[in-house]
């Protein structure tokens, strides 16, 4: 029915060759709107985003689909195939891993960034804390971009690998203070499990 809304009125105003292609190719053609410019100023917030030009980051979101999410709405669930990541442009999102909450993430943020390298299984659920919105953007799209040699994909993978290296380095530290105790110092892993999800707890 919208579609026939939008003819009646163009027919009101004029003559049917007076429509124009664009026209035509925004309302058919299911061609992606342009993002906010104030949801594009606050993605770019994000420390991997902020990496990106505001004109490289709207490249990216003109191949993502933007979705708006109330409280209590899941956006990724643990155990399922995951083929895409979410740029949390504002809200608060909750992440579980089972029962326990691991962390409490607030836009601008970036979640299940691991399927870009890695796709498979999710290994954490996240779900809505608060009324918000986000941008999800395919695996494929980013691969297609990456090909094409576009610079916003190649930024937006090495500012992912910065940080997931970044994130080793601080895991390899943990690892180390916890297992370099006494041989039979007790909880050692109960104790790296808690030193690594402590943050999240208290989000």
């Amino acid at each position: 029915m919208d579609w026939l809304l939008w003819l009646c009125g163009c027919l009101q105003r004029g003559p049917l060759s007076a429509i124009r292609i664009s026209d035509l190719s925004t309302t058919f053609l299911g061609e992606k709107p342009k993002p906010m410019s104030q949801e594009l100023s606050q993605l770019r917030k994000d420390r991997v985003l902020g990496f990106l030009t505001e004109a490289e980051l709207a490249t990216l979101l003109s191949h993502a689909e933007r979705r708006e999410f109330a409280n209590g709405d899941l956006l990724l669930q643990e155990g399922i195939h995951g083929d895409s990541i979410l740029l949390i442009a504002s809200g608060k999102v909750q992440v579980m891993r089972g029962e326990v909450q691991i962390a409490m993430r607030q836009g601008p943020h970036i979640l299940g960034e691991m399927v870009l390298f890695d796709p498979g299984i999710r290994s954490a659920s996240a779900q809505a804390h608060s009324k918000g919105v986000l941008y999800e953007l395919a695996r494929p799209a980013v691969w297609t971009l990456l090909h094409q040699g576009n610079q916003a994909a190649v930024k937006l993978i090495q500012s992912l690998t910065v940080l997931m290296c970044e994130r080793l380095d601080e895991i390899n530290r943990l690892v180390q203070t916890e297992v370099a105790g006494p041989a039979n110092k007790p909880g050692v892993f109960k104790g790296l499990f808690n030193r690594l999800f402590r943050k999240g707890r208290k989000e």
